[in-house]
């Protein structure tokens, strides 16, 4: 299952191909940085995944030996624990920057902005368009609206879950 993650672990080397031979390095996921997991190659036991680049694109590439397994921490669990969606347990983010919230097939449902909230039960990316990840609801101009749907992260702002990247703890 692809799945946002943040690293909890050391610097991770991001390889180009799946082998990672140690010519072939294409990136850093640093501590505290956001990365999807998307799949595992089977092969070479390597995890492909999706991330920041040092240009700011996101950009795919292979980690080593089963790391983002080992390091990754899912991403729902940095958000804060609330029950205001249909009094069930979410986790809430506010957003650093706008973003979309789209249904299934990616069409735009609603642009939220800056200061808005979403909240996810898990860090489920989507199938079609790993930057989505899948969200039970959403706030706008106040009022937490039931939806389950995903938002489109925005990886090319930035990528520290502390700092920088589109969704932080609120």
């Amino acid at each position: 299952m692809k799945t946002h993650m943040v690293n909890s672990g050391p610097s991770l080397k991001v390889y180009r191909t799946s082998n990672c031979p140690s010519d072939e390095v294409i990136g850093t996921i640093y501590y505290d940085e956001c990365f999807i997991y998307i799949s595992k190659h089977s092969g070479y036991n390597t995890d492909y995944i999706g991330f920041r680049n040092s240009s700011g694109q996101y950009s795919t590439g292979y980690l080593e030996q089963q790391m983002a397994n080992k390091y990754g921490y899912a991403l729902h669990n940095y958000g804060f624990l609330s029950s205001n969606i249909e009094n069930e347990r979410s986790y809430r983010f506010k957003l650093r920057e706008p973003l979309n919230v789209v249904n299934n097939s990616g069409t735009v449902v609603v642009r939220l902005n800056a200061g808005d909230c979403v909240y996810l039960k898990s860090s489920t990316a989507g199938e079609s368009n790993p930057q989505n990840v899948s969200i039970v609801g959403y706030r706008k101009n106040g009022d937490d609206i039931p939806y389950e749907g995903f938002v489109t992260l925005n990886y090319a702002s930035g990528s520290m879950i502390k700092s920088n990247f589109c969704l932080y703890k609120g």
